[in-house]
């Protein structure tokens, strides 16, 4: 069995992790608040849940603002010579 201290040193411990988690919580309720006002949500409404992101190759979103170039097969002036 472990000794008084060491007892009291574990009680001490959960204590810090139980009020590290309120804090947390805490945090996160605030930031999510936060969202809402930006988005003009009511502070009542469903809390926002994340999306998983889709990779979206670079060169695929240029050619949406530049359809004419490709920018990925097109030589450097030095490539040309």
């Amino acid at each position: 069995m472990g000794t008084q201290q060491d007892v009291l040193q574990a009680q001490l411990q959960k204590t810090k992790l139980l009020r590290e988690i309120a804090m947390h919580h805490l945090q996160v309720g605030k930031l999510e608040a936060q969202l809402k006002q930006l988005l003009n949500r009511s502070q009542e409404s469903p809390d926002i849940e994340p999306a998983d992101l889709t990779e979206t190759p670079l060169v695929q979103t240029y050619a949406v603002f530049w359809p004419r170039r490709n920018y990925r097969i097109q030589k450097s002036p030095a490539q040309r010579k």
